[in-house]
């Protein structure tokens, strides 16, 4: 847990609307760290901002080198946001993974 965000894992299997992504590395892992329309209660505090390391995720918004994507430059636009879902699926080598859906 940082300060000012919580795990994106809180928000498995909710839908809900990215507003901001920024760059939030974990030790040695990428990261990013991202801004919800919504805000959730999570252990009794509301929340609208969550951080997350999981690879097939922050691949979305980080390219291999560490710099913004598209979609990571798109959503970052006034009055942009993306609906979505976090949903667990199953690699090629059968293992459970997070990624993230558009809504």
């Amino acid at each position: 847990m940082t300060a000012d965000s919580r795990s994106l894992s809180y928000l498995d299997d909710r839908e809900f609307t990215i507003i901001g992504v920024e760059r939030k590395d974990y030790d040695e892992n990428k990261g990013i760290k991202i801004t919800t329309k919504e805000e959730f209660d999570i252990q009794g505090e509301k929340v609208s901002k969550f951080h997350t390391t999981r690879q097939a995720i922050v691949g979305k918004f980080l390219n291999d080198a560490g710099e913004p994507t598209t979609l990571y430059n798109a959503i970052n636009q006034p009055d942009n946001s993306l609906k979505v879902k976090i949903f667990k699926r199953k690699s090629a080598s059968d293992e459970e993974y997070f990624d993230l859906d558009q809504c």
